[in-house]
C-alpha cells in the first residue's frame, strides 16, 4: 500500500511537472510573438549580395537576446531574392505582401535597380523601406520616396564634401566627367546645382559610355580647366587616364579628384593605347584625391549598440555563416564585399525604431498594410534613431545616412588620409585634419586655371608712344601760345588765327588720346574703368572734327574766292566758318551720343591660350557704330581731299595753307584706312595694335602741326614787322605777272587748254593786291587798312570775301 501510495505521489509530481511546462510553454509563447522583415538579397551577374545575409541574421540574433529591445516579441527576417532588376524586385514585393506571414517593414532591395519601383510604391502598402546597400542619389528625392531609408551613403552625399575641398583651396572653376550610369550622373547632376548656387562654374561637363571621347578631352584642355571632378568605375578609369596621359592633363598645375572605392593598385591595368605603364605615371605625377564614406568604425575596441566589439564582428559573422550553412535547404555560396556591416546596421536600425514604437503603446502584432498610423510612427522613430555601428555613428537625415567622409591623396604609392569631414544636424562639415598634409608636384597649390595673364603694352613701349606724344603734346601747346600771342602779326592774322586754334586743339585731344589708350592697355593705370572706353572715342573723335573741319573752313574758303560758279554775293568771315565746324562737330557729338546711351562700350576680356588674355572694349553692335562713324568721318575726309585738290594751285602763302593742308589730308586719309584695317585684323595683339596705331596717331598729328604752324613761326622770327608786300608774296613758278611775261621758273607759255588757271591766278593776286593795301598798277598803299572787297573775276564772278584780320 505503501508503494502504491509512493508511485501515486511520483504521477502526481510527474503530472504538476507536466502542467507546469505546459502553462510555462503557453506563457513563453504569449511572451514572444514573432514580428516579421522582408527581406531582399540580390544574387545575380550585377550583383552579389549574398553575404548580407548572414551579417543581418547576427544581427537579428543580437536583437532576440537583448531582452531591453523589443521586449515580448521575438524578430525574424524572410529572405527573397530581387536579382538586381526591377521586375524581380517588384515581383518579389508582391510575393512577400501576397505570403503570409505579415511583415512590418521592407529591408532592402540591395541594388539601386531593383530599390526604386518597390520603395515608390511600398509606402501605399503602409511599408517603411529600410535599404542597406544602395546608392543612387535618385532615392534621395522624398516626392518620389518619401518612406525610404538607407544605412548606405548616396553618391551625392559627397557633393557637400566636394564644395568643402573647393572653397578650401579657392577653386572656383571645375570640370564634371561621369560615366553614363545613374550611379553617377545623379550624383554629378546634383553636384552641378551645387555649385552653380555657390556661385562657381563648371566650364566643362561631360558624360560618356565606357570611354571619354578625344572632344572631352580636348575640350578640357581648350578650356585651362585644371580642376577634375571624376565619377566612374575603375575600367572607364583607367581609359580616361590613358587619354590624360596622352593630353598631358596631369601632373603640375592639375588636380583629379576620383572616387574612394577604386583598389588600391586600379592604375595598374593597361589599354591597347597605354601598355606600358603611362595609366600609372599620369595617376601618380597628379596625386589624385579620393573621397569616400567611412565604411567602419575607426575605433576596434569601441562596443557598439549589441554589447560587441567592431573588433569581433568579422569572427562572430564567420560563425553565423558557418551555422547557415547548416540550414535546411540552403543552397547559397555566400559572398562578402566588406560591406556587410551595413546590412548588420539596417537590422538594429529597424530594430529599435520598433521597439520605440512598441514602448510607446502600439502592439505591433495587430499591423495590416492599411494601418498607415503604425507606418507614420515607425517612419518617425526611424527619422531620430541614433546608434554606434559595425560602419560607425548611425543616424538619418530625410532618409540619407549621415556619417563621416574620409579625404586622401595619393602620395607614393599609397594613399594617405588627410582629413575627415562629420556632417552635423544642420548639413553643415566639421573638418578633423590628421596630421598629414596635401603635397603637390611643385610645392604650390593648383588654380583652379593657368594664372591669368594680360596681354597687354610694356611699359618700355608704352613710354615708346607717350614720349612722342608728349613731346607733340608740348609742341602743341607751344604752337597755340605762339598763335595767341602772334594774333596781330599780319601773317598770322591772315591766316585765320581762330581757325588754327582749332587745329591746335584738335590734335591736343589727340595726343591726350594716345596717352589713355596706352594707360587702359598697359595696365599702368591701376584699375581699368569701361568710361575709359567711350573716353578715347570722345578725344579721337573731336580731336579729329576740330582739326579737320578747321583745315575744311580755310580751304572752303580759298574754294570759294577763287570759283567761278555764279553765285550771289556772300561774306565769308571768320564766324560762318566757325558755324560750319560747329555743325560737323554737333553731328559727330549727336552720333558719339547716341552711342554711349543705347549701346556703350564696356570692357570685354578675350581670352587666348593658356590663361593670357586680352582686354578690349566691345558692345552689341560695335561693327555698326564704328561703320557709321568711319563713314561719316570718311565723307569729311574725302570733300576736303575734294577742296584741296581744287585749290591746290593757289599759292598766295598768306592767304591760305591749301597746299600743306592736302599733304596734311592726303597722309591722315591713307594712314587711317591703314590703320583701322589692322586694328581689326590683330584684335588680340594689343600691344602691336598700339604701337601701330599710336605712332600714326603721332606721326599724322605732329606732322600737321610742323607742316601747318612751323612756316608761320619761321616767317614771323624772320619778319618780326613784316608789313602787306611781304605778306602777299606769290610762290615765283606758278605766278605769271600780267603782261604775260614768265617770272623765273615759270613756264615760258600757257599750256593750251589752261587759260582758266593763268585767270584765276592773274586774277587773285590783283585783288589780293588791292586787299592788302596795292593799288590797281601795284604801287604800296600806305595805310590802307584791311577791308571787305569785292573780288571780280573774268567771268563775272562775284564773291564778297572778308579781310581774314577779325
Amino acid at each position: 500500500m505503501m508503494k502504491s501510495g509512493i508511485i501515486g505521489t511520483i504521477w502526481a509530481i510527474f503530472y504538476l511537472a507536466l502542467c507546469v511546462k505546459s502553462l510555462s510553454g503557453e506563457n513563453s509563447t504569449k511572451k514572444k510573438k514573432k514580428l516579421y522583415l522582408a527581406g531582399f538579397y540580390t544574387y545575380s551577374d550585377r550583383l552579389d549580395a549574398t553575404g548580407m545575409i548572414p551579417a543581418v541574421e547576427l544581427a537579428v540574433e543580437h536583437v532576440n537576446n537583448d531582452s531591453e529591445i523589443l521586449s515580448g516579441y521575438e524578430l525574424g527576417v524572410i529572405w527573397k531574392n530581387s536579382e538586381c532588376e526591377a521586375s524581380e524586385g517588384t515581383w518579389r514585393f508582391i510575393e512577400h505582401m501576397m505570403e503570409e506571414p505579415v511583415k512590418l517593414m521592407l529591408l532592402g532591395p540591395p541594388c539601386s535597380t531593383a530599390a526604386e519601383p518597390v520603395a515608390e510604391i511600398a509606402h501605399r502598402g503602409s511599408l517603411v523601406t529600410l535599404s542597406y546597400l544602395t546608392s543612387s542619389p535618385s532615392l534621395s528625392e522624398r516626392t518620389r520616396f518619401p518612406y525610404f531609408f538607407r544605412t548606405f551613403w548616396s553618391e551625392a552625399f559627397l557633393n557637400p564634401a566636394r564644395i568643402w575641398l573647393m572653397e578650401h583651396f579657392g577653386w572656383q572653376r571645375v570640370a564634371t566627367l561621369s560615366e553614363n550610369e545613374g550611379l553617377f550622373t545623379s550624383s554629378n547632376r546634383e553636384f552641378l546645382e551645387l555649385v552653380t548656387n555657390k556661385n562657381y562654374t563648371a566650364d566643362v561637363t561631360a558624360i560618356y559610355d565606357k570611354v571619354v571621347s578625344d572632344l572631352h578631352i580636348e575640350n578640357i584642355k581648350k578650356n585651362d580647366m585644371r580642376i577634375i571632378f571624376s565619377d566612374s568605375y575603375a575600367g572607364a578609369a583607367r581609359e580616361l587616364f590613358c587619354k590624360a596621359y596622352h593630353a598631358g592633363l596631369y601632373g603640375r598645375g592639375y588636380v583629379w579628384i576620383l572616387p574612394g572605392w577604386f583598389s588600391n593598385n586600379w592604375y595598374e591595368g593597361t589599354t591597347e593605347r597605354c601598355p606600358n605603364g603611362e595609366i600609372e605615371t599620369a595617376a601618380k605625377e597628379s596625386m589624385y584625391i579620393t573621397m569616400e564614406v567611412e565604411k567602419s568604425n575607426d575605433n576596434q575596441n569601441e562596443k557598439i549598440v549589441s554589447g560587441i566589439k567592431v573588433s569581433e564582428f568579422d569572427g562572430l559573422l564567420r560563425e553565423k555563416t558557418r551555422e547557415i550553412e547548416h540550414w535546411p535547404n540552403q543552397t547559397l555560396n555566400f559572398t562578402f564585399s566588406n560591406l556587410e556591416g551595413f546590412g548588420y546596421d539596417a537590422l538594429w536600425a529597424a530594430a529599435l525604431s520598433l521597439d520605440d514604437v512598441a514602448k510607446k503603446g502600439t502592439n505591433l502584432e495587430d499591423f495590416h498594410y492599411t494601418d498607415f498610423d503604425t507606418r507614420n510612427r515607425i517612419y518617425n522613430a526611424l527619422s531620430t534613431v541614433r546608434f554606434s555601428g559595425v560602419t560607425g555613428n548611425v543616424s538619418f537625415e530625410a532618409g540619407d545616412r549621415i556619417g563621416r567622409i574620409r579625404i586622401q591623396q595619393l602620395q607614393g604609392n599609397e594613399k594617405k588620409l588627410i582629413v575627415t569631414l562629420d556632417t552635423m544636424d544642420d548639413g553643415s562639415l566639421v573638418p578633423k585634419f590628421s596630421g598629414n598634409e596635401f603635397t603637390w608636384p611643385d610645392g604650390v597649390v593648383p588654380l583652379d586655371r593657368t594664372p591669368a595673364i594680360e596681354e597687354g603694352v610694356s611699359v618700355g613701349a608704352f613710354l615708346f608712344m607717350v614720349i612722342p606724344a608728349a613731346i607733340g603734346l608740348v609742341l602743341a601747346v607751344g604752337f597755340l601760345i605762339f598763335n595767341i600771342v602772334a594774333r596781330n602779326h599780319r601773317f598770322v592774322k591772315l591766316s585765320s588765327p581762330r581757325l588754327n586754334n582749332l587745329i591746335i586743339i584738335g590734335t591736343i585731344l589727340i595726343f591726350i588720346s594716345i596717352f589713355i589708350i596706352g594707360t587702359e592697355i598697359s595696365g599702368s593705370g591701376g584699375r581699368k574703368f569701361s568710361a575709359f572706353c567711350m573716353t578715347r572715342i570722345w578725344l579721337i573723335a573731336v580731336g579729329f572734327v576740330l582739326s579737320f573741319g578747321g583745315f575744311f573752313s580755310k580751304t572752303w574758303r580759298v574754294y570759294k574766292i577763287t570759283s567761278y560758279t555764279k553765285v550771289k554775293s556772300e561774306k565769308l568771315k571768320d564766324r560762318a566758318l566757325f558755324v560750319r565746324v560747329g555743325v560737323l562737330l554737333l553731328l559727330e557729338c549727336i552720333i558719339l551720343m547716341a552711342w554711349q546711351l543705347i549701346d556703350p562700350l564696356q570692357y570685354d576680356r578675350l581670352d587666348l591660350d593658356f590663361g593670357h588674355y586680352v582686354v578690349t572694349c566691345k558692345c552689341k553692335f560695335f561693327s555698326a557704330w564704328t561703320g557709321f562713324m568711319m563713314a561719316y568721318n570718311g565723307i569729311i575726309l574725302i570733300f576736303g581731299v575734294f577742296l584741296a585738290w581744287r585749290t591746290k594751285n593757289v599759292t598766295i602763302a598768306a592767304l591760305n595753307d591749301s597746299r600743306l593742308i592736302g599733304v596734311c589730308i592726303y597722309n591722315t586719309t591713307i594712314l587711317c584706312v591703314v590703320a583701322i584695317g589692322v586694328s581689326f585684323a590683330v584684335p588680340d595683339q594689343p600691344a602691336f595694335s598700339y604701337l601701330f596705331t599710336s605712332s600714326i596717331m603721332n606721326f599724322c598729328a605732329i606732322f600737321t602741326l610742323i607742316t601747318i604752324f612751323l612756316p608761320k613761326v619761321v616767317f614771323v622770327i624772320k619778319f618780326p614787322h613784316a608789313g602787306r608786300q611781304e605778306c602777299m608774296r606769290i610762290t615765283p613758278q606758278v605766278t605769271p605777272d600780267t603782261s604775260g611775261n614768265n617770272h623765273e621758273g615759270a613756264p615760258a607759255k600757257a599750256e593750251e587748254g589752261q587759260p582758266r588757271r593763268k585767270s584765276i591766278v592773274v586774277t587773285l593776286r590783283r585783288h589780293w593786291a588791292i586787299f592788302v593795301g596795292f593799288d590797281k598798277n601795284g604801287a604800296l598803299q600806305e595805310g590802307a587798312p584791311a577791308k571787305e572787297i569785292s573780288i571780280s573775276s573774268p567771268s563775272a564772278m562775284s564773291v564778297n570775301t572778308t579781310a581774314l584780320v577779325l
